[in-house]
């Protein structure tokens, strides 16, 4: 793996951090609105408004990786995201993780890490 290739999947990997959060917050934003004309006028829901952003953000990483590296493997990695908003959900929302979805957990780890060495 090239040097480029090499910060390319660094800067997924934190961007897909970034986005995790960012449903982390959208998950805190919706439990707290009580209507859905709440949710539509975002720009007055504090915590909404920073999972969004936290999402834009994330896809900035996003985009500056696929400069650097084919998309045939930055999409892949950036399914980390799913791996870090379970243990998220874990920590703040104190949900329960069954044992088919750490297997999924497994699975996604499984391929990410297979895509990322076989280029």
């Amino acid at each position: 793996m090239n040097q480029a290739t090499l910060i390319a999947v660094s800067i997924v990997a934190v961007g897909s951090i970034v986005a995790s959060f960012g449903a982390l917050f959208l998950k805190i934003g919706a439990n707290k609105t009580k209507k859905l004309r709440e949710l539509i006028q975002i720009h007055k829901g504090g915590i909404l408004l920073a999972g969004v952003s936290l999402y834009v953000l994330s896809t900035v990483f996003y985009t500056y990786a696929l400069k650097l590296a084919d998309l045939s493997l930055i999409y892949p990695i950036g399914s980390l995201s799913y791996i870090w908003a379970i243990f998220l959900s874990i920590k703040y929302l104190n949900e329960k993780i069954t044992t088919k979805r750490w297997v999924g957990v497994a699975i996604i780890l499984f391929g990410a890490v297979l895509i990322s060495v076989a280029g």
